[in-house]
Parts: structure tokens; C-alpha cells; sequence
């Protein structure tokens, strides 16, 4: 039979501690292959793309004036219809959360017998985050708050005609419930 600890002892090394050095030898071989591996050089969280964002905007706000022209066009004595919308800001996305709160109580009591009682609350809160195709991550988005609309400026043929400025006005303020006074109509030259 062989006997194997002569090499180990040769070292100095016991089996065991041999076991631990060859155990971390391999895991620093395995981090410098992870970090030579594609797509692993960015640890950075990545963004939400902001161009996906404005192209959403750019389609709502589209989509709304597209929307909004044809209904107002067919108000009797409207005739042609243009509208420009306001909106008030970009999209809201509202991300996923993990939450955590921590509650600590002490009660303390000086030489005199006086209680001393403190509350210490912590609370942390952190976007939860999915790792997308490429290796980098980005924040889990649970909804998405359209932007609000501030005014809106409508141009028609009739809008001369008192009757159908209001009719008009009425109507965008209970379509985007919006207050009357955040819209304007104009008569279309």
C-alpha cells in the first residue's frame, strides 16, 4: 500500500489543510474564468431604456390627438379640427419594492430608578431587480402612470360660434377630465 501523506508531509501539509488549499486554488480559478466569460464586464445595474419611454409617450400623445380630432369633428358646426395637447410630464413607472423594517426597543434604568425607554425603527426599501438576456439587470416596472394633461389649445371652423366653442369645451373637459378653464378654442382661419 501506498502511503499518500508522505507527499502531503513533504509540503507540510496535512491532508486536511491540502483539501482547503486545493478547494481555494479552484475557486480562484473559477472567479478568473467567470470574469474572462462574455457580458459579465458591466456589475452595473442597467437603466430602464429612456427611448422606449419617449416612443410611448409620442404614441399616447398621438394617439389621443388623433382620437380627440375626430370626435370634435363631429360636433355639429365644428367643421375642420386641429388639437394640440399639453401633457405634464413623462410617464411614471412605478417599480417593485422589497421592504424591510426592523423595530429595536430598549429600556434603560439609571441609579436614581428613572426608566429611560427608546424606539428605534428601521426601515429600507430597495427596487427588486430581474436580470435580463445580456447579464445586466433592470428594475421590475409594476405600473406604468400616464402623463398628466395641463392644457389644450383646439382650432376649428366654427369655432367663431359661441354654442360650439362650448359644446367643444364640454367636450374635452369630460374626455380627459380636465377643467374647463385648462381649454382653449379658437376659430380656424
Amino acid at each position: 500500500m501506498v502511503d499518500k501523506s508522505k507527499g502531503l508531509t513533504k509540503w507540510g501539509l496535512s491532508s486536511r489543510s491540502f483539501h482547503l488549499v486545493a478547494l481555494g486554488v479552484l475557486g480562484v480559478v473559477l472567479l478568473v474564468i467567470s470574469s474572462l466569460s462574455p457580458g459579465s464586464d458591466s456589475h452595473a445595474p442597467a437603466q430602464p431604456d429612456t427611448a422606449d419611454t419617449y416612443v410611448a409617450q409620442a404614441d399616447y400623445h398621438q394617439e389621443l390627438t388623433d382620437e380627440l380630432q375626430e370626435v370634435l369633428s363631429r360636433i355639429a358646426g365644428a367643421g375642420k379640427v386641429r388639437v394640440i395637447l399639453k401633457l405634464s410630464s413623462q410617464p411614471l413607472q412605478v417599480l417593485a419594492m422589497n421592504q424591510t423594517s426592523t423595530t429595536r426597543e430598549t429600556e434603560e434604568r439609571d441609579s436614581q430608578g428613572i426608566t429611560r425607554q427608546t424606539v428605534e425603527i428601521t426601515e429600507q426599501r430597495h427596487p427588486v431587480l430581474s436580470r435580463n438576456s445580456t447579464g445586466g439587470e433592470m428594475p421590475i416596472v409594476t405600473t406604468v402612470k400616464k402623463p398628466g394633461i395641463e392644457g389644450v389649445l383646439v382650432v376649428c371652423e366654427g369655432g367663431a360660434d359661441s354654442r360650439v366653442r362650448s359644446h367643444v369645451v364640454r367636450a374635452v373637459s369630460t374626455l380627459l377630465d380636465i377643467p374647463m378653464y385648462r381649454i382653449q378654442v379658437l376659430p380656424m382661419d
